[in-house]
């Protein structure tokens, strides 16, 4: 992982050198006539790159992942994937899988729970609707924190946020779940 960290690292740094070479470049009178709405054509491909290259970190995260797993079944100690998952939402900011992946690992494998919440908060600002990014906050929040309140504030907002009636049925029950172990436990999880 050392070696392809490295590659990785170094193509990360000349994908943002582009992208920041793109976003400086003159908004010309030229630029909006070749796009519909004026947005620069140079921005917008800049911006499908960035899309793409996060893309292939992912699947690479993926791949690490798994081989790691298979020599060491300790996921806990899995931290190099971290970075990885910090360049994907810098890439791409509304990269879900990565900032929940990168929560849980944080929350529950780091024992991390305050960078955790960060950066699902920081998920949440770029992706309001998603609801696969507030149930895990909840999660990190009832695990770690033991917030149950909170916790089911979380859980509420992905469900009002699920995208198919199976999630909608699956957080409702974690809900209502939810709602019972507060209700019994005086808002601290078991």
């Amino acid at each position: 992982m050392r070696k392809s960290g490295v590659w990785i690292a170094l193509l990360a740094l000349g994908a943002l050198t582009i992208v920041s070479d793109a976003s400086i470049t003159r908004d010309t009178a030229r630029d909006r006539e070749l796009t519909p709405g004026g947005s620069s054509v140079y921005a917008s491909l800049a911006g499908q790159f960035r899309t793409v290259f996060a893309n292939l970190l992912w699947m690479k995260a993926d791949s690490y992942h798994h081989e790691f797993v298979e020599h060491n079944p300790n996921w806990a100690q899995d931290t190099d994937i971290l970075p990885l998952m910090r360049m994907i939402t810098s890439l791409d900011p509304h990269f879900t899988q990565a900032y929940a992946s990168g929560g849980w690992m944080l929350g529950l494998y780091q024992k991390k729970p305050q960078e955790a919440k960060r950066f699902l908060n920081e998920g949440i600002r770029n992706n309001p609707k998603s609801a696969e990014l507030y149930e895990t906050l909840g999660f990190i929040i009832w695990r770690c924190d033991k917030d149950g309140k909170l916790a089911l504030a979380n859980y509420r907002e992905a469900e009002k946020n699920a995208a198919t009636e199976f999630d909608r049925e699956r957080l409702a029950r974690a809900v209502r779940t939810l709602q019972h172990q507060v209700a019994s436990s005086g808002n601290r999880a078991p």
